[in-house]
C-alpha cells in the first residue's frame, strides 16, 4: 500500500499561530488528518510566494489563515494563488490571540470558502 497524502493542509503565518490552530484540531477535529505550514514568518508577498511554493500542490486544498494585521498581504495572495487554496482572514490580530471555539468557527468558514469555490472544468 502507498503512502497516503493528506488532501488538507493549514498554512499559517508563525509558529506560534500554528500551535493555536493545533490545539483547535486537537479539541475540535482529532481524527482529521490535517498538515501543518507555516510561512515561518513572512510578511511581503514575495517571500510568502517563497514559502507557498512547496507547500501548494494541486491533489490538496490548502486553508491559508492569517490575521487581521496581515490583510494586506491576505489580499494581494488572493489575487495570484490558485483555487485549490482559500485565504481567510481571522477578525483578531494574531491567530493565536483568538480563542479555541472561536478558531474552530472562522476554520469552518475558511472550508466553506473552499466548498463554495468548487466548480467543473471541461477538458
Amino acid at each position: 500500500m502507498g503512502v497516503r497524502a493528506t488532501v488538507l493542509k493549514i498554512v499559517v503565518r508563525s509558529k506560534k499561530d500554528a500551535d493555536a490552530v493545533k490545539a483547535m484540531l486537537r479539541i475540535h477535529y482529532p481524527s482529521w488528518e490535517v498538515d501543518m505550514a507555516t510561512l515561518h514568518g513572512a510578511r511581503q508577498l514575495e517571500s510568502a510566494l517563497r514559502e507557498l511554493e512547496d507547500i501548494i500542490t494541486s491533489d490538496s486544498f490548502v486553508i491559508l489563515m492569517l490575521g487581521r494585521e496581515d490583510v494586506e498581504l491576505a489580499e494581494e495572495l488572493r489575487r495570484v494563488l490558485p483555487p485549490n487554496v482559500a485565504v481567510h482572514v481571522v477578525p483578531r490580530a494574531r491567530i493565536r490571540n483568538t480563542r479555541v471555539e472561536h478558531l474552530a468557527r472562522e476554520f469552518a468558514k475558511a472550508r466553506a470558502k473552499l466548498r463554495l469555490g468548487a466548480r467543473w472544468l471541461r477538458e
